[in-house]
């Protein structure tokens, strides 16, 4: 297959038709085009104007904190140095048995604003996020300018924990952590902190608050379903298994607004402990194998592993829900909101979470997809920003999910999520100055059964739409741009869907494995997490897990945490 770049979109123009449910195409009559065009307008102006005035404050508040906290730390020399204050290094910070901690950050303060779940889109691409964005992909991304994936990771006090959805994933199984640790006595320590979410103070969790009717269908339709795929005889009936697997998700939350692991850090004001913000630091200085300072430094790594994902806009829904600009702003909405209650204000994006077994061999069954339900998708704000986050094209952006607005179509997503993937990437020096971003570059769909399998989601996703409780949902028929050479509804349209528009799920990990010192792959210790090679360093986050969990790794790299304060310290922030 040859791709010219551009030119492909420039050649691939679309019809401007309303499809109706049941799959009737019906050319727009010219009052309902002003009609949508109108309300699309007011959309795109409603949340050009809000999100305007948010970044505007998100970044002015990073600026002042920059000022506010512009101080030189109060000592040279301290007896633990902790890098990152994301989850990891936040519950470190929390655990750790010294009063002489210094702990760095290389972004600003948080910001209250940042804790209401809606206003996470607004968050990317302001001053408190790295902005990264990967190398152009060879068979995936595009959709997506230069065939580029931005990378969104929070530079913030909190990390990248206070940029994500919240979703809190406890469905993982014991195999997702095999072959982590160095001893089946070490894996069963890290499972026991991973097990034990009820009682943890650092970062606690709670069911989603708010839901719409197309969530609440979806869940209950799905664990209605007592079929697996079937692939070579593997499938049985599995009704207790997929009544779990099929759920309202839980989030880290605390009535409704984010918390995080920073969030409970600060409180603590730990004596002893002082907080050095906005410190980009530039170098580890080692001395006889010892590490014995700072001014950290990048280095070349193998072995990245993102979860990605597909199928935004790709369901229309028969009735507009309640999230549209007079929707959030109502006074009810607000009421509900300020006092705790059921609001949308509380909706971080997902509403409903599913799974779905593969065969792996020689392995067997494995949860090898994963499903994201969100009552919204890029058409939602009119134009005004989210497109803009996922890097996509212009042109892709008017010629279809623009199209929807101007068709007066409520589009929703249900995200397939490969969880399993085989391709893998790396991240590299850009050159020797220590402020360029890193070259990243995830190889998506490297591997062929990567394409396959997101391809089967796009298919379960239709099979929910045949046996659904409500009967509402349908395909959107529009056909995407740069794949109308193919039939619409057949294998290779959907692989040129895939490879079109492959979105990143933001949960890189494995390039700072863990393993035994023999590996050559290893770069800490499975025992731990200790440096290879250096004495006195650390690596504890998503960096150091060798392998993709099944689902968001933050709740592993928060148990992760913990190990590593129980193993180094005796020290057991969850109790007993």
């Amino acid at each position: 297959m040859c791709w010219k770049g551009a030119k492909m979109w420039e050649d691939d123009a679309l019809e401007l038709t309303m499809y109706q449910s049941g799959g009737a195409e019906n050319k727009l009559g010219t009052g309902f085009i002003v009609l949508g065009k109108m309300r699309s307008r007011f959309t795109f102006i409603f949340y050009l104007i809000g999100t305007t005035l948010l970044c505007a404050f998100l970044n002015g508040s990073y600026r002042f904190y920059e000022y506010y906290y512009d101080n030189p730390p109060v000592k040279t020399s301290y007896e633990y140095i902790i890098v990152g204050t994301g989850t990891a290094g936040s519950i470190i910070a929390a655990g750790i048995p010294s009063r002489d901690v210094l702990v760095v950050e290389a972004g600003s303060m948080r910001t209250s604003l940042m804790d209401v779940p809606l206003f996470q889109p607004l968050l990317q691409g302001t001053q408190y996020d790295w902005q990264y964005q990967t190398e152009p992909q060879r068979n995936a991304c595009r959709a997506l300018e230069g065939q580029r994936s931005n990378w969104p990771m929070g530079k913030v006090f909190g990390g990248t924990h206070m940029l994500n959805n919240m979703i809190h994933f406890d469905m993982m199984g014991n195999t997702d952590f095999s072959g982590w640790f160095e001893t089946p006595e070490l894996t069963r320590k890290f499972l026991d902190y991973f097990h034990r979410w009820g009682r943890d103070p650092t970062i606690p969790v709670e069911r989603l608050q708010y839901g719409t009717e197309f969530g609440e269908d979806f869940v209950d339709s799905m664990q209605a379903q007592t079929k697996c795929i079937e692939r070579e005889k593997f499938c049985e009936k599995m009704e207790e298994l997929y009544s779990r697997l099929f759920a309202k998700p839980n989030v880290t939350a605390r009535n409704g607004m984010r918390r995080t692991a920073s969030h409970y850090y600060w409180e603590q004001r730990r004596p002893g402990h002082e907080l050095l913000l906005n410190a980009h630091v530039l170098k580890i200085n080692v001395e006889n194998g010892k590490a014995i300072g700072l001014v950290l430094e990048k280095s070349n790594r193998e072995n990245l592993q993102d979860h990605i994902t597909t199928g935004m806009d790709l369901l229309l829904w028969p009735e507009k829900l309640p999230l549209r600009p007079l929707d959030l702003i109502s006074p009810l909405n607000l009421w509900n909101f300020f006092n705790g209650k059921n609001s949308s204000l509380l909706l971080p994006g997902c509403e409903g979470l599913g799974g779905m077994l593969l065969p792996d061999l020689p392995r067997g069954l494995i949860l090898g997809l994963g499903f994201m339900v969100m009552p919204a998708g890029i058409a939602s704000d009119g134009g005004a920003h989210l497109h803009k986050l996922l890097n996509l094209r212009e042109k892709v952006y008017t010629q279809y999910f623009q199209r929807i607005l101007e068709q007066n179509l409520q589009s929703v997503s249900i995200l397939p999520v490969l969880l399993q993937p085989k391709s893998r990437g790396h991240i590299r020096l850009r050159d020797a100055n220590p402020h360029s971003p890193p070259l990243i570059d995830p190889n998506y769909l490297q591997h062929p059964e990567d394409l396959d399998n997101l391809v089967l989601g796009i298919n379960i996703v239709k099979e929910y739409l045949e046996e659904m409780n409500s009967k509402k949902a349908e395909l959107n028929p529009l056909p995407f741009p740069g794949c109308r050479k193919f039939t619409f509804d057949t294998k290779p349209y959907w692989e040129c869907y895939v490879q079109s528009l492959t979105l990143t799920m933001y949960h890189p990990v494995g390039t700072c494995r863990m393993g035994p010192k023999r590996s050559k792959k290893a770069v800490v210790s499975n025992r731990d997490l200790a440096v290879h090679g250096v004495s006195g360093l650390y690596v504890v986050d998503g960096s150091a897990i060798p392998k993709l969990p099944t689902g968001n790794p933050n709740s592993a790299i928060a148990a992760l945490a913990h190990y590593f304060l129980k193993v180094k310290f005796n020290v057991d922030l969850l109790g007993k």
